[in-house]
Order: structure tokens, then sequence, then C-alpha cells
């Protein structure tokens, strides 16, 4: 007899989350493998209003909102990249799932990733974003494909696959267990890579000559598209001054050169630029 909480079997969960998580890839014919550029994917082609931001590793790991009835996601850049991969995924459960006109928003805690079983709503989403993120059927073929046999899984197998599928180390291993790939105790072992090698993933990435991007937080500013480019279209146009730009830029820790503007001859302009009404203009334009 499965567990159950708020009258919802926990297999019914893992069911729901499977299947909504499959028919998402589906949609958008993203086949069974790694999604290269999920934050892009994210904004431009579901359509959310997407942040990123270095609030500090102590910080949250990103929520979900409905904001001026945008779907808004907000994701912590401080943590390691797969991390916030995993927390994207997870938020976007959160929009598909619970996100209705009663509920606003959703805010994701340290708890993220570890398939609370006693949090419903939280454990739906973790296992969103691990079958989103690692699809069943692309699991297994790569393993085929690696020949890499389910009885002998080692250390390196494990980052050859999270590297394939842009994950944790972590994330991976538990994946394989639900899916009846290892077992418990195989987990176990694999998860426990120092104790076992001692080494930890910087030298064993660095023996597979993996790219450590995975391992290191990117720390990065990521504003809407949207924003962004009505932003720089009113400064090219003549609209603001190099003066207003940089400051509203300076919101997010950036500058004009970052995004490919340089101060220019301008206009005179008759007063100064209100930034605040600036800002409004913007939000209202996106």
């Amino acid at each position: 007899m499965s567990r159950s909480f708020t009258g919802v079997p926990i297999n019914d969960l893992r069911d729901q989350a499977e299947d909504r998580a499959e028919r998402l890839r589906n949609e958008y014919v993203l086949g069974i493998r790694n999604i290269p550029d999920l934050f892009r994917f994210t904004e431009q082609t579901l359509g959310y209003f997407l942040i990123r931001y270095p609030f500090g590793k102590e910080a949250i790991e990103g929520f979900a909102a409905i904001y001026q009835g945008r779907r808004l996601l907000v994701t912590n850049s401080s943590h390691i990249f797969s991390r916030e991969r995993f927390t994207l995924a997870h938020e976007i459960a959160h929009h598909l799932f619970d996100l209705e006109e009663d509920k606003q928003a959703i805010e994701s805690d340290k708890e993220t990733g570890q398939f609370n079983e006693q949090n419903p709503l939280e454990y739906r989403a973790d296992c969103f974003a691990a079958a989103f993120l690692m699809p069943q059927k692309g699991i297994r073929d790569s393993l085929r494909e690696l020949r890499i046999d389910n009885n002998d899984i080692g250390f390196f197998d494990i980052i050859r696959l999270q590297v394939e599928f842009g994950v944790s180390y972590r994330a991976m291993v538990r994946r394989l267990k639900d899916l009846g790939i290892i077992t418990y105790n195989q987990a176990q072992t694999l998860r426990d890579y120092f104790g076992e090698t001692g080494h930890g993933l910087e030298s064993l990435f660095k023996r597979v000559n993996a790219s450590k991007e995975l391992l290191h937080p990117s720390e990065t500013v990521w504003i809407p598209t949207k924003y962004m480019n009505y932003l720089i279209f009113n400064y090219e146009n003549g609209h603001i001054p190099y003066s207003a730009l940089s400051k509203v830029l300076e919101i997010v820790n950036l500058t004009p050169e970052a995004i490919g503007l340089s101060l220019r001859e301008e206009k005179p302009f008759p007063e100064e630029v209100d930034i605040d009404q600036l800002i409004q203009e913007l939000e209202n334009e996106v």
C-alpha cells in the first residue's frame, strides 16, 4: 500500500510529475537528452518572465510567482550551475501544478532536490525536475551507447551521465536509483565517492576530461530579454541618455559596455530623466 498525504498517494504524485515532464518535452520536441540552454528555452519558448541573480549561497534557491499577471521565475545563480538548473525545472513544475489565482507565489528553500515526501508540492516539483532533466528513455539509451553495465556502474560513469544531462552528481545517482537501474546499496556506495576514491568531484572530473561548469556557480545576472531589448531600443533611438541607461543597468550590476553599448554623442536632454518613471515604463511595456 502506497503512502499518502493530503489524500494523494505518493506514487500518484510521482506519476503525475513523470507524465507532465514527458508531455512537456514532447510538446516542444525536446527529444530525450539534455536541453543545452535551459534558461533561454524557459524564457523564449515557454514564455516565462525569468530573472537570475547571485543572491548569495545562503539565500533562497529560487521561487515561482504570478507577478502582474505574468508567470515569473527567479533562480539564485550563486548556487552551483547544476543545482540552479534543477531549481529552474523545479520552479517550472510549481507553475504547471500549483500556482493558481489564489496562490501567487511559492518560495523554494534548501529542501529543493531533497525529495521531501512530507511536503507534497515540493516532492512533486522535485520529481518533475528529475524527469524533465533526465528522461528515463534518454538515461537508458545513454547507458546502452556508453556500454555501461547496470551492475557495474562506477563513479566515472555517473560523471559522464551527469555531464550528458546537465545535472548534479547526486541528482543522477538518485534518478538511477528511482528508475530501478541501480540498487539502494549501489547508490549508497556511489554517493560516497570521496570515501571510496579519496578524490573530490573536481579531481574525478579532471580524470575524465569533463567540463567543470556544472560544479561552480555562474553568478549570472539575467533580466528578461524583452526588458533589455526595450531599454536598448530606447537608448539607440535617442529616447534616453547614457546616464539614465547606466543607472537602470546598475540596478542589476551591469554596465552599458557589458551589453555592447558605449557612450556616444547625444542630443541635448532638457531635463534629468526620472529613473523611477523609466523603470515603470519598462515594466508596463514588457
